[in-house]
């Protein structure tokens, strides 16, 4: 039955990319035609982005020698390496579950590489529908974590993933927030550096791939979903600040949700926006379409990028920056605020501030002050725990209702403080003491989530959780030491 059905969803798919085919012979030469053919006869590559936030390019190296993989970089992100060959699946590994790097795949890596960014400007990002949170992420590692991102998604259905995937990259300077994104424009216009808006769409990028697999679409549904882009690129353009950037991008190839979705909002606002040539910067060749049939499109919409699979060997993709220019003016609809946000807390109090950097420095050797000052940063009191919460943030705190913001620091028990999976596993790399190494004959049990009995063990310091750590350095979350084991604190995510 198995069998039947995999042959049946294979003849299904092949159908449906004929029929796309179909529709985009007439958009290309014919010798650009048949280098598609030919491409779409080979396997997608699968690709990682190394998150600069936890690893760098010797980590890469490690991890190529120890799980047999072949790399090639991804033309356009210098942290992006398609695998070429592979042993050891990349998603089984500790690395992933720690969130070293993020699987992706390499054409989706394109959108927030178009944005000019430097931490050292403390930039306040809007990405217009985050969710999964992959593109989230990789701002956050352009930005090194500085300023501000806010990740909005219109689907309370998908927040949680895109919390626990923050969480897992170790961001700090981020809140989530569930809004529809055509009211940014109103709430917040001329607020933000930049905007992403990676668009709701049909996904017909003539290859699929686990997050944006193949389906069949109708023109109705290609016509509703080209007016909400307009209606999602309208509200990011009025909530860029004037000479600010927008990055619009679908992962489909269809013209009616791409360059057409442009075409409209230049033809209605030529003095307030313009299209940005970034092919020759990036070193990309590949133009937007200046017409489809008998459509001409505006003149600035052929400065858009338009990827076949062919071009670079990914899944087919769509990306324009827009420059505003001057002002779009919002309309003013009837606005809500969500009732089950929780904005509620308070800075923590001196004492209290000393009593924890105290507690960080005598416990692990780390001084969590420089910290704070270079990411701008505060900790504050939600219930019973502390966090690390972006100064920025207070700026929105009168209008903005968030679902989550932040990192975790430590809670504060009967028995006094105990610093979080996140913090530690961002963080822990930089403690001087309070870890615990652990012998490589146990790290499989480690992994399995199994508590460890301290008959045989070393010794373990006073500390009460430990930061802990295999023989080659790499962390392996937190344990509590008890009188008698060593109790996992691993995350179900994270064990094997």
């Amino acid at each position: 039955m198995t069998r039947k059905k995999s042959r049946s969803t294979r003849i299904e798919q092949k159908n449906m990319v004929e029929t796309s085919l179909e529709r985009y012979r007439g958009l290309m030469a014919p010798v650009d035609f048949s280098r598609l053919l030919h491409e779409l006869e080979k396997p997608l590559l699968g690709a990682l982005r190394i998150n600069p936030l936890k690893a760098g390019l010797t980590d890469l190296q490690e991890w190529k020698d120890c799980y047999g993989w072949e790399t090639k970089p991804v033309p356009f992100c210098p942290v992006g390496f398609w695998l070429t060959s592979k042993k050891i699946n990349p998603g089984s590994t500790l690395e992933h579950r720690m969130g070293a790097f993020y699987l992706q795949d390499a054409a989706s890596m394109l959108p927030v590489e178009l944005f000019d960014l430097n931490p050292v400007d403390q930039p306040i990002i809007l990405d217009l529908a985050a969710s999964p949170g992959g593109k989230t992420t990789q701002i956050i590692g352009r930005t090194m974590d500085h300023g501000l991102v806010i990740a909005n998604d219109s689907s309370q259905g998908r927040i949680a993933a895109l919390k626990a995937v923050l969480q897992t990259w170790g961001a700090i300077n981020y809140t989530i927030t569930c809004l529809p994104g055509e009211w940014y424009g109103t709430m917040y216009p001329d607020k933000f550096d930049a905007v992403l808006l990676d668009a709701p769409c049909s996904m017909d990028g003539l290859r699929a791939t686990e997050s944006h697999p193949l389906r069949p679409i109708t023109d109705k549904e290609r016509t509703s979903l080209a007016r909400r882009q307009i209606l999602l690129l309208k509200s990011a353009l009025q909530a860029v600040r004037p000479g600010g950037h927008v990055v619009y991008s679908t992962c489909t190839l269809a013209p009616e949700e791409d360059e057409a979705v442009l075409d409209e909002l230049m033809r209605n606002y030529p003095d307030s926006i313009q299209i940005d040539d970034v092919s020759e910067r990036k070193h990309i060749k590949a133009s937007g379409l200046t017409q489809n049939g008998d459509t001409q499109f505006h003149s600035e919409v052929g400065k858009s990028l338009r990827l076949w699979p062919h071009t670079f060997g990914t899944a087919g993709f769509f990306a324009a920056r827009l420059t505003k220019t001057g002002d779009i003016f919002p309309e003013m609809p009837h606005l809500r605020k969500s009732s089950s946000a929780q904005n509620s807390f308070s800075p923590l109090p001196v004492e209290k501030l000393r009593e924890i950097f105290g507690f960080i420095l005598d416990e692990y050797g780390y001084d969590i002050l420089p910290l704070l000052e270079d990411q701008e940063l505060e900790i504050v009191q939600i219930g019973k725990s502390l966090f690390l919460m972006p100064l920025l943030i207070s700026g929105f705190l009168s209008q903005l209702n968030f679902r989550s913001a932040g990192m975790g620091l430590a809670d504060d028990g009967p028995e006094g403080f105990e610093i979080t999976h996140e913090f530690v596993s961002r963080f822990g790399r930089l403690f001087n003491h309070g870890i615990f190494t652990l012998p490589e004959e146990l790290k499989g049990a480690w992994l399995r989530g199994e508590d460890l009995s301290k008959n045989g063990l070393p010794v373990m310091n006073h500390t009460r959780i430990l930061a802990v750590r295999d023989e080659d350095g790499r962390n392996l979350g937190r344990g509590r030491v008890t009188s008698d084991r060593l109790k996992n604190l691993l995350p179900r995510k994270v064990i094997l």
